[in-house]
C-alpha cells in the first residue's frame, strides 16, 4: 500500500467517521466494545464485565468472545483456553481461529501460521499474511516466504512480489532508488514511485513536504491527509486532533474520539466513563491508536 493510498484512505476515514458539527454524533459513534455512548452525560460509559455491547450499565447484549450470556444476562467466562463460544462453563461450542477442538473443555493450537486444522500435526489451510507470504509443504506445515514475497511455492521459489521489489529469478530483489514502487526487471531503474514522489527518467523525485501528489517538486498538486494547501503551493498541516481543515485556523472533521469546540476553535477529546477508554485518554495515545487503525484498514484493503 503506498503513502499516497494510505494518506487518502486516513482522509476519507476520518471524514466519514467523525463529524465536527455534533458533539453527540462526533462522540457517539466512538465507544469501543465494552462500552456504551450514555445521551444523558454525553459520554462513554461502561458495560457489565465480559460484555461486549450493552444497552445500558446493567443490560448485556453480546459477550466478548470467550463468555456467554446466561439467563440473568449477565456474561460468564467459558473457562476454555482458546474458546470463542460456549453454553456453560467448561462447555465450548466453537473454538478461535487457529484453534481446534479437541473435547467440549479443550481447544488446542494449530500451530505456527495455521488458520484451520482438525489436529496439531496437519494443517488445512494457512493464515493470510499481511505484508508477507505465507506457504504450505507437503507434510502440511505453514512456512513465511523469503523477504519482499508475497506469494510463493517454497522458500526458494517465489511468484509475486511486494511493493519496493522485483521479480528476478524466482527471487526478490529490492528496488535500489528511495521511494520506488516498482523497478521490473532493472533495480536501478523505477517505473512507478510511492505517493509524495514524481518519476522523472527512472528517478523518483520527493515532491513539498506532506504532498501526496506532484509534478515537479517546487510545488504540490494534492496534498495528503492531515494537511492543506497553502498560498505557496506547499501544504501545511491542520491544527492539532483535525483531520481535515483548509486553513491553520479552523477544522472540518476532528480524528476518532474528538469533536470540534466551536468556541474554542478546536478539537477536543471526548468525555468518558469507561475504563477501556480511560485508560487510552491521552490526546497523543488516542491520535496514535486511530492512525494505526487506519493503517490497518488500508492493509486490508491492499
Amino acid at each position: 500500500m503506498s503513502k499516497a493510498t494510505i494518506l487518502f484512505v486516513v482522509s476519507t476515514l476520518l471524514l466519514v467517521g467523525v463529524s465536527s458539527l455534533n458533539k453527540s454524533e462526533a462522540c457517539g459513534g466512538i465507544c469501543p466494545g465494552g462500552c456504551f455512548y450514555n445521551g444523558n452525560r454525553e459520554k462513554c460509559s461502561a458495560c457489565p464485565g465480559g460484555c461486549m455491547k450493552c444497552s445500558d450499565s446493567n443490560t448485556c447484549l453480546q459477550c466478548f468472545p470467550g463468555y456467554f450470556l446466561n439467563s440473568d444476562q449477565n456474561c460468564v467466562s467459558c473457562e476454555v483456553d482458546g474458546c470463542k463460544s460456549c453454553t456453560a462453563p467448561m462447555v465450548c461450542t466453537e473454538c478461535e481461529f487457529g484453534y481446534f477442538q479437541v473435547s467440549e473443555s479443550q481447544c488446542d493450537s494449530c500451530g505456527h501460521l495455521c488458520a484451520t486444522c482438525s489436529n496439531d500435526t496437519i494443517c488445512e489451510r494457512c493464515i493470510e499474511g499481511n505484508g508477507f507470504g505465507v506457504y504450505m509443504d507437503n507434510e502440511g506445515g505453514c512456512y513465511t516466504c523469503s523477504a519482499g514475497c508475497l506469494e510463493c511455492t517454497s522458500e526458494e521459489v517465489c511468484t509475486r512480489c511486494g511493493l519496493g521489489y522485483a521479480l528476478i529469478d524466482e527471487g526478490c530483489v529490492e528496488c535500489e532508488r528511495a521511494g520506488c514502487l516498482a523497478c521490473d526487471g532493472d533495480t536501478t531503474k523505477c517505473t512507478q514511485c510511492d505517493g509524495g514522489y514524481y518519476l522523472s527518467n527512472g528517478v523518483c523525485v520527493p515532491c513539498p513536504g506532506g504532498c501526496a501528489s506532484c509534478n515537479s517538486y517546487g510545488k504540490c498538486d494534492v496534498c495528503g491527509g492531515l494537511y492543506f494547501k497553502n498560498s505557496h503551493g506547499g501544504c501545511t498541516p491542520c491544527t492539532a486532533n483535525c483531520a481535515s481543515c483548509t486553513d491553520g485556523t479552523s477544522c472540518l472533521h476532528c480524528y476518532p474520539g474528538f469533536y470540534y469546540d466551536a468556541e474554542k476553535g478546536e478539537c477536543a477529546l471526548c468525555a468518558s466513563d469507561c475504563a477501556y477508554l480511560l485508560s487510552k485518554n491521552s490526546k497523543e495515545e488516542v491520535r496514535e491508536h486511530a492512525k494505526e487503525e487506519v493503517k490497518e484498514h488500508a492493509k486490508e484493503e491492499n
